[in-house]
Parts: structure tokens; C-alpha cells; sequence
């Protein structure tokens, strides 16, 4: 696996227990249902990204994830480890929305980098190749947008607010009453 195709993680923090467990501290918040279907992460030994198979996971804290893997069972070996930058790969990125996130974010709020509160997501539209918003502004107007992942900054589960950096005039264009298709 190669370090592009990655997502940098974080890094062994520090042992946890005697059975060889690590924790890993991460710059982001996390899912525990994500972490949980992961199978593998990469740690960075010698500029190589080398494969470790997980027998438990689970979150610690809001930035911080315990970890057992598959062949490492004491705590001598595991502190062998702890310094060093953990992977995943891009498929599992915790920072970007996963499909089943989608249908979760109804009544979040959009908001803009530039423009500010764009409005709440009042519908979720699934089409082939591409999922939509419908968001009602605070002018009451319904405006439609594509859920892009470029252009999701991120998602706050806690206040139910999604921050985009949309193209500029976007939201503008959605808005014309008059279009002409």
C-alpha cells in the first residue's frame, strides 16, 4: 500500500495493558461504528506502510482509539511501536462521509465557508451516480445541491451541522425562480 493511497490516521500514542493493546491518537473525532468494521491499519515502519490486522478496536476518547492487533500480544512488543504514524486506507477515511451517513444528515443545518447558513436539509435524494440535497433556506425558498465530498469540509454529529465550500454562485444559481430547462 502506498502512503497516496492512505489516509494518515494518527499515531501510537502509547501501551494500554499488559496483552500487547495501543492507543491511537487522532486529530479529528470518530465514529465507533466506523472504527469498528475496520480490518486492517498500516503502521509507517522504516518509510514502509506495513499491513496489521486489528482483533479489537474501539473508541477511548473523542480523539483517542484502543487497539489490539492480531499478533502482537504484550506489552513488549507493543511498545516497539508506539511513536509511529498509523494508516487506514482511503475507503475507511473517518473524515469523509460513508454512504449510510448519508440518510443521518436530515435536519442538519448546510453552511457555507463563504456564504454562511445555506439552510437545513429537509430532503435526502439518491440518484445514480450522484446523492442530492434539498434544503430549505431561511428566505423559506427549497433550493437543490449536489453532495459533493470535495466540497464537504466536515460534519459536526454533536450540533447536527454540515460545513461545504461550495463553488461561488452556486447557491445563487439554485435560487433563480425562472430557469429555463
Amino acid at each position: 500500500m502506498f502512503v497516496e493511497d492512505c489516509y494518515k490516521l494518527g499515531y501510537l500514542h502509547k501501551t494500554h495493558g499488559i496483552k500487547g493493546g495501543l492507543v491511537i491518537r487522532t486529530d479529528f473525532e470518530f465514529s465507533d461504528n466506523l472504527i469498528e468494521e475496520w480490518e486492517s491499519i498500516f503502521i509507517e515502519i522504516d518509510g514502509i506502510l506495513v499491513p496489521f490486522f486489528i482483533d479489537q478496536i474501539k473508541g477511548k476518547s473523542e480523539q483517542e482509539i484502543f487497539i489490539i492487533f492480531e499478533d502482537i500480544d504484550d506489552e513488549s512488543q507493543a511498545k516497539i511501536y508506539t511513536g509511529r504514524s498509523v494508516y487506514i486506507d482511503k475507503k475507511d477515511d473517518p473524515t469523509q462521509p460513508q454512504d449510510d451517513e448519508f440518510f443521518d444528515w436530515l435536519t442538519y443545518s448546510l453552511i457555507d465557508k463563504e456564504e454562511g447558513l445555506v439552510g437545513e436539509i429537509i430532503e435526502l435524494l439518491e440518484y445514480p451516480g450522484q446523492n442530492m440535497l434539498k434544503v430549505r433556506t431561511e428566505e423559506a425558498q427549497e433550493i437543490i445541491l449536489p453532495a459533493i465530498e470535495d466540497w464537504i469540509v466536515s460534519i459536526d454529529t454533536e450540533t447536527k451541522e454540515i460545513l461545504v465550500d461550495l463553488p461561488i454562485g452556486l447557491i445563487d444559481l439554485n435560487k433563480t425562480e425562472d430557469l429555463l430547462f
